[in-house]
């Protein structure tokens, strides 16, 4: 789900700490209502392109 909307950031390690952050919250939810390989990903842009991309996976394998 593409925002393009964006923020405007003062540095690097500020727009991966927001990406991060993001990406938790995005998480937190996912894990509540599926089971199975779950994959996340948010990619960074600026006007010439992409920067940095946040990936994260987890399996969710229920026992019983």
């Amino acid at each position: 789900m593409p925002n393009e909307e964006g923020m405007v950031l003062p540095d690097i390690g500020s727009v991966q700490e927001e990406a991060v952050k993001a990406l938790a919250d995005m998480v937190h939810g996912a894990g509540k209502k599926s089971a199975g390989l779950i994959q996340m990903a948010i990619e960074i842009r600026d006007d010439d392109g992409p920067v940095m991309q946040i990936r994260f996976a987890f399996d969710v394998v229920r026992l019983r």
